[in-house]
C-alpha cells in the first residue's frame, strides 16, 4: 500500500512516501516552529501562511501525482518508480517553463527566480516583505501603464514609483492609500536587492529611500516600570505583564523571548544570538528578571505576538497608564503630529526601547548598552541619546539659579 504524508522533522516540513517497507523522504525546505504544526499540517495562524503552505503543497502534490501516474500505467508505485517519475516531472516542468518564458513578463519571470533563491535561506518575515515588493511593482505598472525592463527602469521611473508608494498604493487588507516612510524604506531595500541580483551588470545605486525625519520614540518611564512590576494582574494579563517587564529589563525582542532557553544564562548574563539580525546580545540578569524566570521554571510565557500586543494595551488601560504621548509620523513631505494616551500605542517593541532609554538615563556607558541590546553601531542609538538629553534638560530647568 502506498502512502503520501507530511511530517515535521527537525523543524523542516518533509514529504514522506511509503510503499511496503520502503520509504522516500523529500524536504520542502520550509522550516516552521512546532507551535504552528498541528494535525500534520501548517496552522493557518502562522504569519505568511499562504506562501508557506503553497510551497509545501506544491512538493506534496507533485509526489502524489507521480504515484498516480505510475498507477495509471498499471504499474506498482514502488519508491524507486515514484522517485524516478517525480524527477521526470521536474525536468518536464523546467523545460515547459523555458518554452513559455517569452509569454511571462520580464518582471514576473526574474522576480520569481529571485524569490526562489531567497526563500530557502530567509525567515518568513523577509519572504513576506519580498512578496509585497512584487505586489507594489505590479500595482505600479498597472497604474502607470508601464512594462518593466532593466533598460527602462531609471531614476525617473523610480521617482514615480516612490510617489506611487507614498500616495496611491493600496494594501491587501484595507482601502488606506499610501505608505509611511519607514515602510517604504524597508521595501526599497528589497527592491534594490532584487535588481542587483537579477541584473548585476547595471548600476542601481539610485534605488534608495531615506525617511526625511525620525519618528518619535515611545517609551515607558522608570517610575511607570516600577508600578507595572508591582501591579497584580489576573489570568492571562499576568503572563503578558511578566513578559513585558522581562523585555523592559533585558531589551530582548519579542521574537527572542519566544525561543528563550535557560542555557543562555551564564555568569549573571543572558548571552544569546538574536533571531532578527544574528548579532550577539548580553543583557544582565537583574533580581526582578530572575524572579520572573523562577516563576515560570526557567522559561517564559508563550503568547502569539498579535495577542500580546492586544492584551498589553488592555492591561495598560486597566492600570490607567494614560499619559499623553506625542506621535509624529511623516509620509513624504507631509508631517502629522497627534497626541494619544500611552495605553493606545504601547506594544512589545516599546519594552525594548524603554530598556535602552532607561539604561542610558541611568548613566550606563553607551558601549555597554550596545552590548546588552545587541546594537552593532551608534547610528541606531542616536534617537535614544537625543531622548535622554531632552529628559536631562527638562530636569535641569527645575533648578533656577
Amino acid at each position: 500500500m502506498a502512502i503520501t504524508q507530511l511530517k515535521r522533522i527537525n523543524g523542516f516540513i518533509k514529504v514522506i512516501f511509503r510503499h511496503d517497507n520502503e520509504r522516500w523522504v523529500i524536504s520542502t525546505r520550509v522550516k516552521i516552529p512546532e507551535k504552528y504544526w498541528k494535525d500534520d499540517q501548517i496552522s493557518a495562524s502562522i504569519p505568511n501562511y499562504e506562501v508557506l503552505n503553497e510551497v509545501v503543497m506544491s512538493v506534496y502534490n507533485r509526489v502524489l501525482q507521480a504515484s498516480i501516474n505510475i498507477r495509471n500505467r498499471n504499474r506498482v508505485p514502488t519508491v524507486t518508480a515514484v522517485r524516478a517519475e517525480y524527477q521526470k516531472m521536474l525536468i518536464d516542468s523546467r523545460k515547459k517553463s523555458k518554452h513559455s518564458e517569452s509569454a511571462i513578463s520580464e518582471f514576473e519571470f526574474s522576480f520569481e527566480r529571485f524569490l526562489e533563491s531567497k526563500r530557502v535561506h530567509l525567515k518568513w518575515t523577509s519572504v513576506r516583505l519580498i512578496t509585497q515588493v512584487r505586489m507594489i511593482m505590479n500595482q505600479f505598472m498597472e497604474s502607470e501603464n508601464y512594462d518593466f525592463s532593466p533598460d527602462t527602469f531609471d531614476k525617473v521611473i523610480y521617482d514615480r514609483l516612490v510617489r506611487f508608494m507614498l500616495h496611491s498604493y493600496r494594501t491587501r487588507y484595507n482601502d488606506r492609500k499610501g505608505m509611511k516612510d519607514s515602510t517604504i524604506h524597508a521595501r526599497v531595500r528589497w527592491l534594490r536587492a532584487y535588481l542587483r541580483w537579477s541584473y548585476p551588470e547595471q548600476d542601481w545605486d539610485f534605488v534608495k529611500y531615506k525617511a526625511p525625519r525620525q519618528e518619535d520614540i515611545v517609551v515607558i518611564e522608570e517610575d511607570e516600570l516600577k508600578y507595572i512590576i508591582n501591579y497584580r494582574a489576573a489570568g492571562e494579563y499576568e503572563l503578558v505583564k511578566d513578559l513585558f517587564v522581562f523585555m523592559c529589563l533585558t531589551g530582548m525582542r519579542f521574537s527572542d523571548t519566544q525561543r528563550f532557553e535557560p542555557g543562555w544564562i551564564s555568569d549573571g548574563l543572558i548571552d544569546f544570538r538574536m533571531l532578527k539580525t544574528g548579532g550577539r546580545a548580553i543583557p544582565p540578569v537583574y533580581k526582578t528578571t530572575k524572579i520572573i524566570l523562577d516563576k515560570y521554571s526557567g522559561r517564559l510565557p508563550e503568547i502569539p505576538n498579535a495577542i500580546f500586543n492586544k492584551r498589553i494595551k488592555e492591561l495598560f488601560l486597566e492600570m490607567k497608564l494614560n499619559r499623553p504621548v506625542k506621535i509624529t509620523s511623516s509620509k513624504g513631505r507631509e508631517v502629522k503630529q497627534v497626541v494619544r494616551p500611552l495605553y493606545s500605542v504601547v506594544s512589545a517593541h516599546v519594552a525594548r526601547k524603554s530598556f535602552i532609554t532607561i539604561a542610558l538615563s541611568k548613566g550606563i556607558p553607551i558601549q555597554d548598552v550596545m552590548h546588552m541590546s545587541g546594537h552593532s553601531d551608534y547610528k541606531s542609538l542616536r534617537p535614544y541619546i537625543q531622548l535622554v538629553k531632552s529628559a536631562v534638560l527638562r530636569s535641569a530647568r527645575l533648578w533656577e539659579i
